[in-house]
């Protein structure tokens, strides 16, 4: 879309040869940067907070006797915490360099590697875990018979523990493929 908005503008200024055009375009532009810079500004930490909280209401919710006993409730658990490190290592980070105007991926090859890792994992964790919850219900709703055998906490914690042993193999390839390069590379 920007790509066409562009090359219209380079057509009207060289059949108009008018540079008023051109200049109204790149005010438009600028206008744009300034309310989405704006919109993140103050847009993510209510976003981080309220996440935050949320996350924290869930999880106490979820971590009560009578729901600990329930795989379902043990999936939502798990997805309150992995959602609060996506929130964090994605929102933070960019309202972080928003405000500081230093990248933290930017730090160090340490930094860049594991904060990757981090939010790739988290992602991954995050989507596989809301799989985990949809087949733990699809069991419950069409096989009520089954539900003590294929639902219970013990297969909910192996099925996340083996979850998490995947994400990390599959992800850990951050640790050697990804490194800073000097700018202008």
């Amino acid at each position: 879309m920007e790509e066409n908005s562009s090359a219209e503008a380079e057509g009207m200024q060289m059949s108009n040869g008018n540079n008023s055009s051109s200049s109204s375009m790149t005010e438009a532009g600028v206008s744009r940067f300034r309310v989405e810079h704006q919109l993140l500004l103050y847009g993510l930490p209510v976003i981080v907070v309220f996440g935050t909280l949320g996350n924290v209401a869930s999880a106490l919710v979820l971590s009560r006797p009578r729901m600990r006993e329930k795989s379902f409730y043990f999936y939502l658990l798990l997805l309150s915490v992995v959602d609060t490190v996506v929130l964090y290592s994605s929102a933070v980070k960019t309202w972080m360099r928003l405000t500081t105007g230093s990248e933290w991926l930017h730090a160090s090859e340490v930094a860049c590697r594991s904060l990757t890792f981090t939010l790739l994992a988290a992602q991954h964790l995050s989507a596989w875990l809301i799989v985990l919850t949809t087949a733990d219900r699809f069991v419950a709703v069409w096989f009520p018979l089954k539900v003590n055998v294929f639902c219970s906490l013990k297969r909910a914690r192996l099925a996340s523990l083996i979850l998490l042993i995947i994400t990390l193999i599959l992800d850990g390839h951050v640790f050697w493929t990804f490194e800073l390069l000097p700018e202008g590379n």
